[in-house]
C-alpha cells in the first residue's frame, strides 16, 4: 500500500464586490464573558467643520477668506467595520500580523539604502 502525504488545499476566493478598509487603528476589546474580542477599526482624519457662516456685504458680496467655523471636533474617526474574534483567533491574527509587519519594516529599510 502506497503511503500518501496528508495534505489539506484550501482555495480563497473572491467576493466581485469585495471592499478595501484603510485602517489607521482600532478600538475594543474583550466581550464582558471573555468569549469574543472586539475590533471596531477605523480611520482617521482632521474633522471637516459642522457648518461655516459668512457675512455678505452691500454689494452682495461674499469674502470666504473670512468666516465663522462651527467645529465639531479635531478628529473624526471613521469607523469602517467591527471584527469579531474568539481568544484564539485574536492570538493568532495578533502574530500573523507581527510578523508581516516585520517583514515590511525590513522590506522598506532596504529599499532606502
Amino acid at each position: 500500500m502506497a503511503d500518501k502525504s496528508k495534505t489539506l488545499s484550501i482555495v480563497f476566493e473572491e467576493a466581485p464586490d469585495r471592499q478595501f478598509f484603510p485602517v489607521g487603528g482600532a478600538w475594543g476589546g474583550p466581550s464582558p464573558d471573555g468569549s469574543t474580542i472586539y475590533a471596531h477599526v477605523y480611520y482617521e482624519y482632521s474633522t471637516l467643520p459642522a457648518m461655516s457662516d459668512h457675512e455678505i456685504d452691500a454689494a452682495g458680496s461674499v469674502d470666504l477668506s473670512k468666516g465663522n467655523q462651527i467645529r465639531r471636533a479635531d478628529v473624526t474617526r471613521y469607523v469602517q467595520a467591527t471584527l469579531v474574534f474568539s481568544p484564539e483567533s485574536a492570538v493568532s491574527m495578533g502574530n500573523w500580523l507581527i510578523k508581516n509587519a516585520q517583514t515590511a519594516i525590513e522590506r522598506r529599510g532596504k529599499k532606502k539604502s
